[in-house]
């Protein structure tokens, strides 16, 4: 059964809530948000809260938590995270014929497939060769691979 690393691993973001007090009278409410290793969106769009009310909140802890996620995702667009394998798969190159394309040394190409490294964190240099290559911004493949 899939669980929250799941969850974290395949989309990048989990739902997280807490409850917030507003003005003299002290309303409680609940405030939603999908939080990642590097952001946090709250969560406005009134058919994902309409979404997390009906699931109830309990749902987003219990054995059905990866279900819960995925229908809150989908309603706020989120698709799973690619891979740099992905990218490449899609873009019907290997490895090796970026690295001629790019001039970008095979083995640091080789540790993004594997996930050995993150694309992500390479030098901004290297980043805009493999963009230029793949026809591509670093800014696009960013968004894909976030």
């Amino acid at each position: 059964m899939k669980n929250r690393q799941d969850l974290k691993k395949e989309y990048g973001y989990i739902l997280r809530w807490y409850d917030s007090e507003v003005g003299e009278g002290i309303i409680n409410t609940m405030t939603y948000f999908l939080e990642s290793e590097t952001d946090r969106i709250e969560i406005t769009l009134k058919e994902a809260l309409d979404y997390i009310a009906k699931t109830t909140a309990p749902r987003f802890r219990d054995d059905s938590i990866y279900e819960a996620h995925i229908g809150l995702f989908q309603i706020m667009g989120i698709e799973p995270k690619m891979t740099f394998a992905d990218l490449l798969e899609i873009k019907g190159l290997s490895g090796y014929r970026l690295a001629k394309l790019s001039d970008v040394p095979q083995s640091a190409i080789a540790s993004w497939v594997s996930g050995a490294r993150d694309f992500l964190k390479c030098e901004l240099s290297t980043g805009l060769k493999i963009a230029k290559a793949l026809g591509m911004t670093v800014e696009e493949i960013e968004k894909i691979l976030r």
